[in-house]
C-alpha cells in the first residue's frame, strides 16, 4: 500500500517541527478521537516539553537515528516514569510520521519502552481486613464504603468519587465502572485506561452498606460532597490519609492509591465465593472481609 505524500518541505522538516504539528492533535484528542481531559492535556504538554529539550530536536526528521534516541534515553534525568512516557510519546509521533509519509520507517519501531524500576507499591504489604475495618469505621459518616470499594474492588480514588446509584447492580453483586471524575472540573469522564472500564464483582458483605447508599442517593453521586455535587478527590484523599495515619499502625506510609495497587494482584484468576470468571476482572479480597464490619 502506498503511503500518502506529505506536503512540500517534508525532507527538511525537523523533529521539533513535526512534534509541534503532530502534538496539536495528540494533546487534544484520544486515540478514539474523543477530547482529552484537562489533566491529560497538561500531562501531554509536559511530555512534549521534555522532548523539545532533546539534543535531536533540531535534526531533520528523516535523519533521526535509533542511536540518537538511545543517547537521549541514557541522559534523560527527569525520572524513570517521565522517561518511559516521553519515549512512548516519541515512538507514537514517529509511527504517525511514517504512516503519513514523512519518513520511510520509524527508527525505534521495534524498540520497547525503557523499563521502570520496581514500584513502591510492590513493596507494601496489603492492609489486613481488620485494618481496613478500623480505617473504614473512622471515616466520616456516609463515606465508610469508599475504603472497601477502593481496597476490595481496586478502584482509583476518582473512580470512587464518580460512582452513582445506577453503577451498582446489587441483586447480582456487580459494580459497573463507567466513569472517573475530572479533578479540575468535577465532571464525569472516561476511566483512566480502557481496562479500567469494567464490570466487577462485589463482595456479599458489602451489599447491605451499598444498598443503604443507593437508597439514600438514588440520583447523583452516592458519595456527594458535603455541600452537594461530586466529591473532590482532594477531600476523600485527605480523609483517607488522616484516618490511615491515625489508625493503621504500620511501618509503611500508605496513600490512597495504595488501596488500588494492593488490590490489583487479586485480579489474577480469582476464585472467590462470588464465582467470578472472565470477562469479569475480579479485584476482591475473596470473602476475607470480617463479618459484621461492612454492614448489618
Amino acid at each position: 500500500m502506498n503511503k500518502p505524500k506529505p506536503n512540500g518541505g517534508a525532507r527538511s522538516i525537523t523533529v521539533g517541527d513535526w512534534l509541534d504539528q503532530w502534538g496539536e492533535k495528540f494533546i487534544k484528542e484520544t486515540t478514539t478521537g474523543a477530547p482529552t481531559s484537562a489533566g491529560t492535556q497538561r500531562t501531554r504538554h509536559v511530555y512534549l516539553a521534555h522532548l523539545h529539550r532533546a539534543p535531536f530536536i533540531d535534526k531533520p526528521l528523516r535523519m533521526l537515528t535509533a542511536a540518537d534516541v538511545e543517547r537521549w534515553i541514557a541522559d534523560f534525568d527527569a525520572g524513570p516514569t517521565p522517561r518511559k512516557k516521553c519515549f512512548q510519546t516519541l515512538k507514537k509521533a514517529l509511527a504517525d510520521a511514517a504512516a503519513q509519509g514523512y519518513i520511510d520507517k520509524s527508527p525505534i519501531e521495534n524498540r520497547p519502552a525503557p523499563a521502570l524500576p520496581p514500584s513502591r507499591q510492590a513493596e507494601i504489604p496489603p492492609l489486613t481486613p481488620a485494618e481496613l475495618a478500623t480505617i473504614a469505621a473512622h471515616m466520616p459518616a456516609g463515606y465508610e464504603a469508599t475504603v472497601w470499594l477502593a481496597a476490595c474492588c481496586g478502584l482509583r480514588i476518582n473512580e470512587v468519587c464518580a460512582l452513582q446509584a445506577d453503577d451498582f447492580d446489587l441483586s447480582h453483586q456487580l459494580l459497573h465502572v463507567r466513569h472517573s471524575l475530572d479533578a479540575a472540573t468535577r465532571e464525569l469522564k472516561a476511566p483512566k485506561t480502557t481496562a479500567s472500564e469494567a464490570t466487577l464483582p462485589i463482595p456479599v458483605e458489602l451489599v447491605p452498606m451499598l444498598q443503604e447508599l443507593v437508597t439514600a442517593h438514588p440520583t447523583g453521586p452516592v458519595f456527594p460532597a458535603p455541600h452537594g455535587g461530586f466529591l473532590r478527590h482532594q477531600s476523600l484523599r485527605l480523609w483517607f490519609s488522616q484516618t490511615i495515619r491515625g489508625q493503621a499502625r504500620r511501618a509503611f506510609s500508605y496513600v490512597p492509591r495504595d488501596f488500588h495497587h494492593s488490590a490489583h494482584p487479586r485480579r489474577r484468576d480469582c476464585r472467590g465465593d462470588h464465582g467470578a470468571r472472565p470477562p469479569f476482572r475480579c479485584r476482591n479480597f475473596c470473602g476475607t472481609i470480617p463479618k459484621g464490619v461492612a454492614g448489618p
